[in-house]
């Protein structure tokens, strides 16, 4: 796994580690260009915010979720009830 290439979109990270090239201006241009030179598939881990701006510009081709049941009450939602497009597959897995 060390030796995959990762992508990590940043806006205060400085030094680079575990093989990681950053991605610090055009978010959505760098992904397209990403997707669009490889046949690889992509992992998001842990990041709402660009999870969201990702979905906003429909460059999510497929979901996997694990699901660990805790109750929160209010915070911010990954889904909205506009989000109503059609996705390629969602997967839940339990945790």
């Amino acid at each position: 796994m060390n030796s995959m290439p990762k992508y990590v979109a940043t806006t205060t990270l400085e030094e680079p580690q575990w093989n990681a090239s950053f991605i610090k201006n055009n978010i959505l241009e760098e992904v397209t260009k990403l997707k669009q030179g490889t046949d690889y598939q992509f992992l998001i881990y842990g990041s709402g915010q660009l999870i969201r701006t990702l979905m906003d510009h429909n460059l999510i081709d497929e979901y996997h979720f694990m699901v660990h049941p805790v109750v929160l009450g209010k915070g911010k939602r990954l889904f909205t009830e506009q989000d109503q497009r059609e996705t390629k597959r969602a997967r839940c897995y339990p945790s």
